[in-house]
């Protein structure tokens, strides 16, 4: 995690920030969460990022349309910080980050979780952390998941309904509709008023 002073961010009164969004390094763009301290805000990376004090970060939301805001690193070596111990330290935690980062549209099932002692408060945790995007009702992503989404659409026609991405995306009706209400909400897609979808980037 990355500390940068609040001075040089926008306030949360100012924006409805996402729990997670998209920050850009030079030419690098990773999913990252953003979460608010006593003297600035903290950036959690879901990996290690070469970043100095000075360094410049454009933050967007997670659909990458809009720009929330510019953050300046403070610190004079910036330092990622795992994720909270009692979750880094959890062995589920760890195999369900590596299912979801080679597969980041593949949401584990209900009873995978279980099976890997991951409830909703490590779901909460790891997406605090920036290492998952969860959607809720146990739905959870992968970081690289709305980039990954955006290529699968680019394969469908420019109106597409929700029949063609679920067959796309091989999972049930009910997954299929709760990502693409996040890709909605995100700016990826938006829903048509005859009830199909389409990209918007």
């Amino acid at each position: 995690m990355t500390r940068v002073p609040a001075d040089v961010a926008l306030h949360f009164e100012d924006v409805r920030w996402p729990r997670s969004t998209l920050v850009s390094f030079g030419t690098t763009t990773v999913m990252a969460g953003l979460s608010r301290i006593r003297d600035g805000f903290r950036l959690h990376l879901p990996m290690p990022q070469p970043l100095a004090a000075g360094d410049r970060v454009l933050v967007r939301d997670p659909g990458g349309r809009t720009v929330l805001g510019g953050l300046v690193i403070r610190d004079a070596a910036a330092v990622v910080e795992p994720a909270p111990q009692e979750v880094s330290a959890h062995p589920g935690a760890a195999v369900l980050i590596a299912h979801l980062h080679d597969h980041p549209l593949c949401p584990p099932e209900p009873s995978t979780l279980d099976g890997w002692g991951i409830g909703v408060g490590e779901l909460n945790a790891l997406s605090a952390a920036g290492q998952i995007l969860y959607l809720g009702r146990g739905l959870a992503l992968g970081i690289n998941a709305p980039a990954q989404l955006l290529a699968v659409l680019a394969d469908l026609p420019g109106e597409f309904t929700v029949s063609e991405v679920r067959t796309a995306l091989g999972l049930s009706r009910a997954r299929t509709l709760a990502i693409l209400e996040y890709a909605d909400r995100s700016g990826l897609t938006e829903r048509l008023p005859d009830g199909t979808h389409r990209r918007v980037r």
